[in-house]
């Protein structure tokens, strides 16, 4: 009778949740969001074991470098040109034609660019001649990644709906790709860039498509337009660098830390991908977020979606973080083994850390929707530098778990500083009014 009764109200819970959703469309964009999120990561992770699996670790080693490096140089190449985009287009949604095009012209130039350079780059890059040839494939795209970053930035500010779907069309068919060809025997290294190349191909007509759907038929880039795209995006650019700082020089530096055995840093890489599982459900409010603000007319509703989205955050990267913590200790040993024990504790050191990165995302798109993107760049510099501070003091006496603390500090001052900055923008909105 008991469990009877308890059914019933969760079921009516469950229904009451659904209804709230279903009548408030920013909680059902953050909803799809975060389970397109989740998908792509469940995605990635299955197609990475799959790789791992069938290649061995030299070849998925091969795989990511030929995979990731154009990725990266045409993310740093494109100078922030997708933010702008996402950021114009919600913002002059009357113009969105105009800055759609233009911000694809310059794109187009740039990945050309990149692919003209592609085959000095995989030289550069390449270990051996069976890295080298497909690097520079993949640096020929550069052009439709470049300007598929375009549409699917101007879907992010048009359609949440289409943009969800854009983003996971290219992971399901090269996970798809993948699998087939490892049914028929012909998963190679080669196999696998072939299917990744197509997958982008096939996500970029899409995008080219829907995009083109939403603002309009081709129109002639205008030069006026450069300058502000550029302006705003050379601001997002000035934040790249620090934040792969903040990201990536842990696990750097205890690469080549003496006395850090490959033992402790294969446990903190499973440690920081465990805090990671934070980031598919928090970063959808800050995505979500960031169009909406910079398309909202009132302050009021400013307000109001940055509020929604803070406390979204901070609860929904809470209760995940909170979660793994507690199943880390049984699920750990059972999957990756009694090796791994260290990583636990690594584990709860960084699950603050975790809350601290998942809000600096979201408090990042809350400034760059109100146009204010160096902020963040100012907030990731000061991170990096206590980054570098941190680890070179906490790393030779605590090891791994230094590194984790040294993480969590520096995500936890550069949240400081934003939430400072957000006060401030919000005070002084209330002093200009009352004037």
């Amino acid at each position: 009778m008991i469990s009877k009764r308890l059914s019933s109200q969760v079921r009516r819970i469950i229904h009451r949740l659904k209804e709230r959703v279903a009548n408030r469309p920013h909680a059902r964009a953050v909803a799809g969001t975060a389970s397109t999120n989740v998908a792509i990561t469940l995605l990635g992770s299955a197609a990475g074991l799959l790789f791992a699996r069938v290649l061995g670790p030299t070849y998925r080693g091969d795989l990511a470098v030929i995979l990731q490096w154009p990725a990266t140089i045409g993310t740093l190449a494109s100078v922030g040109i997708t933010e702008s985009t996402c950021y114009f287009v919600a913002r002059r949604p009357i113009e969105a034609r105009s800055i759609m095009w233009t911000a694809t012209a310059a794109a187009l130039l740039t990945g050309l660019v990149l692919a003209i350079a592609g085959p000095w780059i995989a030289s550069v890059i390449g270990r051996n001649d069976q890295v080298v040839e497909p690097l520079t494939w993949i640096f020929a795209l550069s052009p439709l990644y470049i300007a598929g970053g375009v549409w699917l930035s101007t879907l992010q500010a048009t359609s949440i709906r289409h943009w969800n779907v854009s983003r996971l069309s290219q992971p399901l068919i090269y996970f798809f790709g993948a699998v087939v060809l490892w049914w028929v025997g012909a998963l190679t290294l080669v196999g696998a860039v072939v299917v990744f190349a197509a997958s982008l191909v096939i996500q970029s007509l899409y995008l080219l498509i829907r995009s083109r759907h939403e603002v309009g038929s081709f129109s002639r880039p205008q030069a006026r337009w450069l300058g502000p795209l550029y302006g705003y995006g050379t601001k997002v650019f000035l934040t790249t660098v620090p934040r792969l700082v903040n990201w990536n020089l842990d696990l750097l530096l205890l690469s080549i830390w003496p006395g850090v055995t490959a033992a402790k840093l294969g446990n903190y890489v499973v440690a920081v991908s465990l805090s990671s599982l934070v980031s598919p459900v928090a970063q959808a409010f800050g995505s979500i977020a960031f169009p909406r603000i910079a398309r909202a007319h009132e302050e009021s509703d400013r307000q109001r979606i940055e509020r929604l989205s803070l406390i979204g955050t901070g609860v929904s990267s809470g209760l995940i973080i909170t979660a793994v913590c507690v199943a880390a200790p049984v699920v750990v040993p059972v999957l990756l083994g009694h090796g791994y024990h260290s990583s636990i504790v690594a584990l709860w050191i960084l699950a603050p850390g975790a809350i601290f990165l998942a809000m600096n995302q979201t408090l990042t798109a809350i400034l760059q929707g109100r146009g204010r993107p160096l902020v963040a760049s100012v907030a990731e510099g000061i991170g990096a530098i206590c980054t570098v501070l941190l680890l070179t003091l906490l790393i030779p006496h605590f090891g791994i778990n230094g590194a984790a603390a040294a993480s969590t500090m520096a995500y936890g001052i550069t949240m400081s500083y934003l939430l400072w900055e957000r006060h401030r923008t919000r005070v002084s909105l209330i002093h200009d009014e009352s004037r």
